[in-house]
């Protein structure tokens, strides 16, 4: 197998496992805030049997809560399906200007060293994010996963792209 097949798949197979992910994530997300639509318009078309319009205001916070996690979920997921569309178009065209002559290779490389920046560009946050809750006592398993295996994947894809390797 081709080396440029194989980044192909390196960068690929998780790319288009994140952006399914973010395809659900918004999804539901977006389901929340149509939920949280319907309770508003509930509360207010039925106020309520009591009196003071407790019950009515508990509906409308519950309605705002719901649609700010529904908001929340949606930009995750946009962002997640952005992140994941970046790479997998970068590494898609990358594999598409492939050649063993000396400039498609060059080009090559320029266009794997842009998805690799997509890569990593959270990395330094992330990082961050998981060092602080350490020093805090807690740990972050997921922010640890993508830790590694962004690193995994950086780490294997540039020894491919930028060796003798794309050679061959």
């Amino acid at each position: 197998m081709k080396t440029a097949n194989r980044n192909l798949l390196l960068l690929g197979i998780p790319a288009l496992l994140v952006l399914v992910l973010g395809f659900l994530w918004g999804g539901g997300g977006n389901q929340m805030l149509h939920t949280a639509h319907d309770m508003v318009e509930e509360a207010s078309h039925h106020g309520g049997s009591d009196m003071e319009g407790y019950g009515a205001l508990a509906r409308m916070a519950g309605a705002g809560m719901g649609g700010a996690l529904g908001f929340a979920a949606w930009l995750v997921g946009g962002l997640a399906m952005m992140y994941a569309g970046a790479i997998l178009v970068l590494s898609v065209a990358a594999r598409l200007i492939y050649g063993k002559t000396p400039g498609r290779i060059l080009a090559y490389r320029i266009v794997m060293c842009l998805a690799f920046v997509v890569l990593l560009m959270p990395y330094p946050s992330i990082l961050r994010t998981f060092v602080l809750a350490l020093a805090g006592g807690s740990f972050l398993p997921l922010w640890f996963g993508y830790l590694v295996v962004t690193l995994i994947l950086a780490v294997v894809g540039c020894r491919n792209t930028y060796s003798r390797k794309v050679y061959y």
